[in-house]
């Protein structure tokens, strides 16, 4: 499964994705989440962690 199946299925809304390449053989995905709160968002990166694309993941407070 892709990376916003993924997502998708533990109920997080994608509100925005940045693509960018890093090097020749990694890229940068940015995903702007909408979830319910913090313990919403624990269970959405644990599942996110768990994919063998995923190298690492950061998390940001986007402030609107």
């Amino acid at each position: 499964a892709g990376l916003t199946h993924l997502i998708a299925q533990t109920e997080g809304n994608i509100i925005d994705v940045k693509v960018g390449r890093d090097d020749g053989y990694t890229n940068t995905l940015l995903f702007q989440l909408g979830v319910r709160n913090r313990i919403h968002l624990a269970r959405v990166i644990k599942r996110l962690r768990r994919h063998p694309s995923v190298s690492r993941i950061e998390r940001f407070m986007v402030n609107n």
